[in-house]
């Protein structure tokens, strides 16, 4: 098939052979079979009645085949009988409901002989077509203002069964429609009414009529007009006097609805959404779209009243811009495949357009944002990569290349640094950051119960803007500012005119979460919340307010989503119908969501695909990727469950969200049950251009000046200090933190050498007051210390520790039982050598002097 929209009835079906096809069986009242349509079905899957239609059949040279004396009779009949038709259908414009039956009849019965006659033969049915099409505007617009249910649907019967007669009669039918689009209104799914509305999805979604509707009609600037008309008439704005009323015009929403879903149709066609980038009328009123959804239905904080109409609209307003969304998704493909100097433009004109909004106000959230993430979703995010790696010497995503290459390779523009440093400024990534940032907090605000006005409204906002997709997303548009931005901040460091400071995407990022806070110091912020936090005792919080808590709970979340999600940017290339839907990144990614589909219990194939994202239901490799993570055993009741292998256990990773469900308990007691660290993939594992992508994004967040280890440091030693005063330090950012060290750990720009012998030292878990808590929080304080101290060799970590007097505390239990008597080896004489080397010797002196082998 073309597109999901098309169809074949069962006799076609099992007329053709569909071996080794993935079928879906439908019910449905409307629409017609697709076989012989060769613009919605491959010619291999036509049935042995249905063939298709030639170019010569379809045109004047059908004729050849009809004696002239029958063509001249056949032609006269015809007109005839077209005439016929139209008398009485301007009679039946005239008369009351109740008086039309007869005529009806009489109509239907000269259409059905007009479609017989032109089934007898490919000459006849070009005749029918020629006598036909001048009266096609005229009875189009006829059926959409009478009254007459049993006329309406003669009219509509016939416009199905002609449209099929011939690609030549489709396109006279679709311009014909193109001239009244304006009028044609929308079909609410009343016997008969609107019997045209229903017949876009046949003519916008073949890419020649498709084509000529968009260059010879202007068609998308005129869907898109009428689509901001309709919503102006049914969805508040981000504006203060429409936020104060209803939705005024219900109807207006359906028919914005039906709209959007015939931009969709358009955007189904490849030769379509190049077209449409590439000319200036269509691109600017796409953006005059994305522009009225920007911050639709917003909420604000410290309103008394409540909006009773609220519950209804926002199902509304949710519903409209998933509409728009995957509308757009096929047109953000067609920007990612286009030239990057003719992609470019386009990419300008988002930015611009996201610039020339007003500021939302510091009251108003909302989870629309589509402008931003649009742009995000239609880069092309592999050339981006390649332009980091160019730019950081190879140290970012991947290894350095060869000098010699280099001065011979003539690098595309998409993968130039100057490009992309051209055409996002910082500016512009500070307002994709803020805009995303802003969105997933107020999810996030939701989500952790801080967010009470309107009850379970604004909840269920939350629960549509991660089963959208919408939350990840904002991830992937937080990652692309965070690359830009240190992409800037690495070509500053040569010019002395700008600080590379100012542009540094961690630092940015704190202020985006922490937009109340004075611009100091990250590190210095940052320690002086832990000291504050990790001074109370008890219950007793006083000194960190809930608010700065919270939000430091959202930065750690988003700087370990934004790295460890690294795959964000695979999946957007992988798109249904592209050469990296099949590739091994998407491979990777479908066995990663069946991994955690199936960690909290085993599932049943319907039950796994519904857990799936919809991104991969019905994938191609989903067979064959579960058979490669889980086994298939019959349960009591003789269903087939799967359940995990052994190995697959170890890929779990406890922090990762799929389509805003984070991983249940269940799931991590079933995964520290069989082993896992809770941590997942890493280097080791190969887990393909994710791997790249991560380094490039840890490269953008530390390797240039950034403070990221000192505040893990920092959190580690607060965390320590805490826990011997007693006090209730909260697992404050502590998953996160041990994620990012781990993930710096599997990342080559970061690592050296491990020592040698060094992890023998450090095998066992760390025991006394550090590790307190669950066992996953036991788990994640132990890969923190080891993470620090070993992989990253971090000396002021090891310092901070013996200066604390943390290490005395790691073997007090051995203190009743007296001294153990060293065993000293070549092993154990590497190992110092190597960790003096290193810097991290300090730590293991005081590990051996507390065991009495100094």
């Amino acid at each position: 098939e073309a597109d999901h929209t098309c169809v074949v009835c069962p006799d076609c079906f099992f007329l053709a052979d569909h071996t080794g096809h993935s079928v879906h069986l439908i019910r449905t009242v409307n629409g017609c079979c697709d076989c012989g349509d060769a613009s919605s079905w491959k010619p291999s899957g036509f049935c042995s009645r249905h063939r298709g239609i030639t170019d010569e059949q379809d045109s004047d040279r059908a004729l050849l085949a009809l004696a002239p004396a029958l063509r001249a009779r056949c032609e006269e009949a015809l007109g005839e009988a077209v005439a016929f038709a139209d008398g009485l259908l301007q009679l039946l414009v005239t008369k009351k409901q109740g008086e039309c039956e007869e005529d009806s009849s009489a109509m239907g019965a000269c259409l059905d002989w007009l479609l017989s006659v032109s089934e007898v033969s490919f000459g006849l049915r070009y005749l029918f077509g020629t006598a036909v099409t001048p009266k096609l505007q005229a009875w189009i617009q006829v059926s959409n203002t009478m009254e007459h249910e049993a006329a309406q649907k003669v009219l509509g019967d016939f416009f199905m069964s002609s449209i099929q007669q011939s690609p030549r009669l489709k396109l006279a039918f679709a311009a014909a429609c193109a001239e009244l689009y304006e009028e044609l209104g929308y079909d609410d799914g009343s016997s008969g009414a609107r019997p045209v509305a229903r017949l876009t999805v046949q003519l916008f979604s073949v890419p020649e009529v498709g084509l000529v509707l968009c260059r010879d009609y202007g068609m998308v600037p005129r869907v898109c007009k009428l689509l901001v008309e309709t919503l102006g008439r049914a969805l508040p704005a981000a504006d203060a006097e429409a936020r104060q009323r209803p939705p005024n015009d219900p109807q207006a929403l359906q028919q914005a609805i039906h709209v959007i879903c015939d931009l969709r149709y358009l955007f189904y066609n490849e030769n379509v959404c190049d077209f449409v980038l590439q000319h200036a009328p269509s691109r600017e009123s796409l953006l005059t779209v994305l522009r009225h959804l920007w911050l639709l239905h917003p909420q604000r904080r410290k309103v008394g009243e409540h909006l009773l109409w609220e519950s209804d609209e926002l199902l509304y307003s949710f519903r409209i811009e998933g509409l728009v969304s995957d509308a757009f998704n096929n047109l953000q493909t067609a920007a990612r495949r286009l030239p990057w100097e003719a992609a470019v433009v386009w990419y300008g004109e988002l930015l611009e357009a996201l610039r020339s909004l007003p500021p939302p106000s510091g009251a108003d959230f909302s989870f629309h944002c589509r402008l931003t993430r649009c742009f995000a979703h239609s880069l092309p995010l592999s050339s981006l990569l390649k332009a980091l790696r160019s730019q950081a010497g190879g140290s970012a995503g991947g290894g350095s290349s060869d000098a010699s290459d280099v001065d011979i390779e003539v690098v595309p523009a998409a993968e130039d640094p100057s490009s992309w440093l051209q055409l996002v400024s910082p500016e512009h990534a500070e307002l994709l950051l803020k805009a995303a940032v802003r969105s997933y907090t107020f999810g996030a605000e939701v989500r952790a119960g801080h967010w009470v006005r309107n009850g379970d409204a604004v909840r269920r906002q939350w629960r549509s803007y991660a089963a959208y997709g919408w939350e990840t997303e904002d991830v992937l548009t937080i990652q692309v500012a965070c690359l830009v931005l240190a992409l800037h901040s690495s070509d500053c460091s040569s010019r002395a005119e700008v600080s590379p400071s100012a542009l540094e995407p961690l630092g940015k990022l704190w202020q985006v979460v922490f937009p109340i806070l004075p611009n100091q110091d990250l590190e210095f912020q940052w320690s002086s919340m832990l000291e504050i936090f990790a001074s109370s005792t008890g219950t007793d919080s006083v000194g960190m307010s809930e608010y700065e808590a919270f939000r430091a709970e959202i930065f750690w979340e988003l700087l370990g989503r934004v790295v460890n999600e690294a795959w964000l940017a695979d999946l957007c290339e992988a798109r249904r119908g592209t050469p990296e839907f099949n590739s091994p990144a998407a491979r990777a990614a479908l066995g990663r969501c069946m991994i955690h589909a199936l960690a909290a219990k085993p599932a049943n194939a319907s039950e796994l695909d519904k857990l799936l994202p919809d991104q991969w239901q019905g994938h191609p490799l989903k067979d064959e990727v579960l058979r490669a993570v889980a086994t298939g055993k019959a349960s009591d009741d003789g269903v087939l469950k799967f359940e995990l292998k052994a190995e697959s256990w170890k890929a779990f990773d406890s922090l990762m969200v799929m389509e805003g469900d984070r991983m249940p308990a269940e799931a991590e007691e079933a995964a520290m049950k069989h082993g896992s660290d809770l941590l997942g993939p890493g280097r080791a594992d190969n887990d393909g251009s994710c791997q790249a992508w991560r380094d490039a994004l840890l490269w953008a967040l530390s390797a240039t000046g950034e403070p990221l280890v000192p505040m893990i440091r920092a959190l580690l030693r607060w965390r320590c200090l805490a826990q011997r005063r007693g006090s209730t330090f909260a697992a404050l950012a502590l998953p996160w933190a041990t994620k990012l060290v781990d993930l710096m750990n599997s990342s080559q720009h970061i690592v050296g050498d491990v020592p040698s012998g060094c992890m023998s030292f450090l095998s066992s878990p760390f025991g006394g007051e550090l590790c307190v808590g669950s066992p996953a929080e036991m788990m994640m304080d132990d890969k923190l210390v080891r993470g620090l101290l070993c992989a990253v060799n971090d000396m002021a970590t090891a310092q901070l520790l013996l200066e604390d007097g943390t290490c005395a505390t790691f073997d007090t239990s051995l203190g009743a039982a007296g001294p153990v008597a060293p065993t000293w080896s070549e092993e154990i004489d590497a190992a110092l050598q190597a960790l003096r080397e290193s810097g991290a010797i300090a730590h293991l002196v005081a590990r051996c002097v507390a065991r009495g082998a100094a």
